[in-house]
């Protein structure tokens, strides 16, 4: 597992704001995480930490596909669409407070999800508010 953060932390730290994946017209299920903050050279440092403690919640692999500018935007590639326990990400970012704390944490303002089966239009965004919560 040493691995996985290390090259996450160097491809961040390479091309923070030039990280893209040919995988992104692949119907995969991803989300966007934008959090509050401008864009500046410690971004692939918070960009990480966020990806590694959202790795250690969810219990799976998620590949971060790109961070871009303006507001921190980072957008991570699923391999499974529920958690560790089997809880669907919908019902992850409604419903469950270790969720919320780290949105808090890291004042994620929006998540923007697509490809995932629990979302009927195959997109879902939720707004979410300085507690973490969804609003």
């Amino acid at each position: 597992m040493g691995d996985y953060y290390s090259d996450i932390m160097s491809i961040m730290i390479a091309h923070a704001s030039e990280l893209k994946s040919p995988h992104l017209e692949l119907k995969t299920p991803r989300a966007t995480f934008q959090m509050r903050g401008e864009f500046n050279d410690t971004s692939k440092f918070l960009a990480h930490n966020f990806v590694v403690d959202f790795t250690g919640l969810y219990g799976d692999f998620v590949k971060p596909i790109a961070l871009e500018n303006g507001c921190i935007s980072l957008r991570l590639e699923f391999t499974k669409t529920s958690d560790y326990f089997g809880r669907s990400f919908t019902d992850i970012i409604l419903n469950d407070t270790e969720y919320h704390d780290l949105f808090k944490k890291y004042d994620v303002f929006k998540i923007i999800a697509v490809w995932f089966p629990q979302l009927r239009n195959q997109t879902g965004t939720y707004r979410i508010g300085p507690a973490g919560r969804p609003i």
